[in-house]
């Protein structure tokens, strides 16, 4: 019976250009690169340098960080963009030893020009590093994005619960975050209040953010063009079964984001889903993999492929080669390819190594297969 996933790794970021990024960042040590470092300030005045290795995948590139400042948990890439990525940190308050702050930086992986800014803190961070998205603007700066719902009291007409959007905003232009509040498209039985739940963030060329919740679709957002017209729009994910109060409450949300991923290959946006019955608490075997594409602008979902994980593990090269036969999870949406898949195999209940696997949807081969490497990040 399959099981939920014990990844050794988080799964690999999505969005910059390079392709696969490690989310956690190496912090110390000597520097992996300098012609691509770049120096700025934590919020202590303290120097921080970060460098990048890029990598063709499915290897995966990472940062690097030197700084002296004390840093209360690993730095993350929240998101990435282009050749943008946004990094999260945490760090001491000099002011107060009990306190801590919350450090954003936009690193620019630029070969000969990097750039390294870091944006003004918010007055609280909690509870929006989750949910930020990045996308690049056309004078060469930048829009931070955040989405979150907050539960408030009961509709005393309707006895319904409520709950109050909140939209967190920062441009390069204006120095300063924006907090917003757009109207929630709720949509009959897809979307409900206080239901929403962000599993990933992703963003579109021209300026959009989505935000995704895998038991029910995404809501959108052209961070570059709203203005104070801010507008969020529901698209229901297709071919699943929308989770109600009570699926919430008798299975959590399990883990969605190990058997499902939305993502943009050369401009179309992508929906990968692994059915195994209710993330991998159902089934043994009989796994399917398929992919959908969002017509623009109708906004309609329509299947391109569909792939037996059974035929997968008869293949040839997977049966010659030390790869388990496992149900492939994390799906990752190729930027470069409009065929391929990556997903992440782990033998099951296993603390030890995993694979990045590529497999092409098209034709249905398993294309590569690659280690992911954990020393750099011990």
């Amino acid at each position: 019976m399959a099981s939920f996933p014990l990844l050794f790794l988080p799964p690999p970021v999505v969005g910059h250009e390079s392709g696969l990024f490690n989310p956690r960042v190496v912090v110390g040590g000597e520097a992996l690169s300098t012609a691509a470092a770049a120096y700025t300030t934590t919020s202590n005045d303290c120097r921080v340098r970060v460098s990048v290795r890029l990598e063709l995948p499915p290897a995966e590139s990472y940062l690097h960080m030197q700084t002296d400042d004390t840093l209360l948990k690993d730095p993350l890439v929240l998101a990435a963009c282009g050749d943008l990525l946004l990094v999260h940190m945490v760090v001491h308050d000099a002011a107060d030893d009990l306190s801590c702050k919350q450090n954003l930086f936009v690193y620019k992986a630029h070969p000969t020009r990097p750039s390294l800014s870091r944006l003004p803190n918010p007055d609280t961070f909690t509870g929006w590093a989750q949910s930020c998205g990045i996308v690049p603007c056309d004078d060469g700066g930048f829009v931070v994005a955040s989405f979150r719902t907050i539960k408030t009291d009961l509709d005393l007409q309707t006895g319904l619960a409520m709950e109050r959007v909140e939209f967190l905003h920062y441009s390069p232009a204006t120095g300063h975050w924006d907090l917003k509040s757009p109207t929630m498209p709720y949509d009959g039985e897809a979307l409900k209040p206080c239901l929403w739940e962000t599993d990933q963030v992703f963003s579109y060329p021209d300026g959009t953010i989505y935000w995704v919740d895998y038991h029910r679709g995404l809501l959108s957002c052209n961070v570059l063009s709203a203005g104070e017209n801010l507008e969020l729009r529901f698209i229901q994910l297709p071919g699943i079964e929308i989770w109600t109060e009570l699926d919430d409450l008798s299975y959590g949300r399990v883990y969605p984001e190990a058997y499902r991923t939305v993502g943009v290959c050369k401009g179309i946006v992508k929906f990968v889903d692994i059915d195994n019955g209710f993330f991998g608490s159902m089934k043994k075997s009989g796994f399917t993999v398929t992919v959908w594409t969002l017509k623009m602008p109708e906004l309609e979902w329509h299947q391109t492929s569909m792939f037996q994980v059974d035929d997968l593990w008869a293949l040839a090269n997977f049966r010659e080669s030390s790869l388990p036969r496992w149900v492939p999870q994390f799906p990752i949406v190729n930027t470069h390819d409009n065929h391929g898949l990556y997903f992440i195999l782990q033998e099951c209940d296993s603390f030890g190594e995993d694979w990045i696997i590529t497999v092409d949807m098209h034709n249905k081969v398993l294309q590569s297969y690659e280690r992911r490497i954990y020393s750099i990040l011990e």
